[in-house]
């Protein structure tokens, strides 16, 4: 009787769920997570200081760095324990956002060479749904042609061309070592140390099975050579399973599973989620994780403030006085404001070229009037008015606020409309301020009307899994908030931007 496929890759299996953390979160994801009894592995020895971790010698199922930009993490699960890691994260943190690919890393399908690629090499189809490009490097000439079918295995999910690159190297992850499609190669962990690099690679050498290679992983480390050799034979065995099972399988199906990527970014509400969660493992100041994504010199800065909370400051006086210094390094009087305006699919729109007339504290944030004169043509969407050369934009920017308001007016300085862009709470960051667009404005139209624009983004959002329905619920009732201020404080918003236009001139 074959397996049932598709099959997990060969991990072994442990009552908790094993997750891995890496990055400036990982405090407070170690808290989190165990928290709710998963089991921390592979962990630094500062986090095994503060908290009450027992080293497991295996792989992680949930492997979890900071993104590129520090605003988030990527993760990288087993795809049975997706589900529940996603609804951990929409359950607990009400503003998170979540774009996750539909290719697992790792999958193996058995796939139809479609047509050649432009590229080189071809694409194949993995699923009627999707396809994958097979690059020239892993073909032998001759050796495939188009309509053949054949296995498959997807390596990156996002290769030059668009789409998943796969080959026809068929590897086995287990917990210690990968079983590599590479006779007689072995590699082995690069975060290992040299002395163990040197020690596993010898012994990679005296447990070569036949026609396969060895990738050593880190978790190789805490083991002795009996349970290695042990896996190697558990790795092999289950490769002939597999092999034997996949034979009478469908076409584009898949075989295997493998590891789903989900990229998790904390807007500034989760941020504070994540600072609340980690003061209650070591002294946290205010505003921690957002310090911290902002880069290295502030981050050391953060460091040093909490090394001493313990010892000879207050918390709250630290956190205010440290807030202060680092809110007062980023007046930029006569300077550009860069905002980025992200998306919740991932695509970032940069605004402006604006210059910043007045910067100043306000209720312990700090905020920030930006001037811009338009010097093309267009539409302004929404607020139903054409633009002018000549026009003149001003903005105004408050850290931790859930609005963006742009007035816009002519050249006489006559209003021609007032935007409200509804977003998660703006921050600071490395060389300007962002936020997430949550799909929803408010506008004052040239004709007077106030008006709710997009609405209907929201529910399909909901439904692709990328927003939580918490988060619907709070982005409509702050939409209903704006509408409310922009009726009362229209005139008063009015006043404040022509007084901006004077201090511009």
């Amino acid at each position: 009787m074959g397996l049932k496929l598709p099959v997990d890759p060969p991990l072994r299996s442990t009552d908790q769920p094993r997750v891995r953390i890496r990055g400036i979160y990982a405090t407070a994801l170690s808290k989190f997570f165990l928290d709710r009894e998963y089991q921390i592995v592979q962990s630094s020895d500062l986090m095994k200081e503060r908290l009450p971790l027992e080293e497991k010698p295996l792989s992680p199922q949930i492997d979890i760095k900071t993104l590129y930009g520090k605003q988030g993490v990527k993760i990288s699960c087993l795809s049975s324990h997706s589900e529940k890691t996603r609804s951990l994260f929409t359950n607990e943190f009400e503003d998170v956002i979540i774009n996750q690919k539909e290719i697992e890393k790792g999958a193996v399908y058995k796939a139809i060479i479609h047509r050649p690629s432009p590229k080189g090499g071809y694409i194949a189809r993995l699923t009627p749904q999707y396809e994958a490009w097979l690059p020239p490097r892993t073909i032998q000439t001759g050796n495939i042609n188009t309509g053949d079918i054949t296995i498959l295995e997807v390596k990156e999910l996002d290769s030059e061309i668009g789409i998943p690159r796969v080959s026809r190297d068929i590897n086995y992850p287990g917990d210690f070592a990968v079983l590599l499609a590479k006779p007689n190669e072995v590699k082995v962990s690069n975060k290992l140390s040299q002395e163990e690099q040197e020690r596993l690679s010898g012994l990679g050498e005296i447990l070569l099975p036949d026609e396969w290679g060895i990738l050593w992983r880190t978790a190789a480390k805490n083991v002795g050579i009996e349970e290695l050799k042990r896996e190697i034979d558990r790795l092999t065995e289950k490769a002939a399973e597999f092999t034997a099972s996949i034979e009478e399988a469908p076409s584009l199906t898949k075989l295997r599973n493998g590891f789903q990527s989900m990229e998790v970014f904390f807007p500034g509400m989760s941020k504070r989620k994540l600072d609340s969660t980690r003061r209650k493992v070591v002294p946290t100041v205010k505003n921690h994780h957002q310090f911290k994504s902002l880069g290295m010199k502030y981050a050391l800065l953060v460091d040093f403030t909490e090394d001493q909370l313990s010892t000879t400051l207050d918390p709250s006086k630290a956190s205010d006085m440290l807030n202060e210094f680092l809110f007062s390094r980023c007046r930029r009087e006569g300077k550009e404001l860069p905002i980025y305006h992200k998306k919740l699919k991932g695509r970032e729109v940069i605004l402006g070229p604006a210059t910043v007339i007045e910067s100043k504290t306000k209720e312990n944030d700090w905020e920030y009037r930006t001037f811009r004169r338009f010097e093309t043509g267009g539409i302004y969407d929404g607020i139903e008015a054409r633009q002018e050369s000549g026009d003149i934009g001003v903005t105004f920017v408050e850290i931790g606020s859930e609005k963006l308001v742009t007035l816009y007016f002519d050249m006489r300085e006559d209003l021609k409309g007032i935007y409200v862009n509804i977003n998660s709470p703006i921050e600071l960051y490395k060389n300007g301020v962002g936020y997430y667009d949550l799909e929803v404005d408010v506008v004052l139209t040239n004709e007077g009307e106030v008006k709710i624009l997009d609405r209907k983004n929201l529910e399909r959002l909901c439904n692709e899994g990328i927003i939580s329905k918490s988060l619907v619920t709070w982005i409509e009732d702050k939409t209903q908030e704006s509408r409310r201020w922009l009726e009362q404080n229209a005139s008063e918003v009015v006043e404040e931007a022509r007084r901006v236009i004077e201090l511009a001139k």
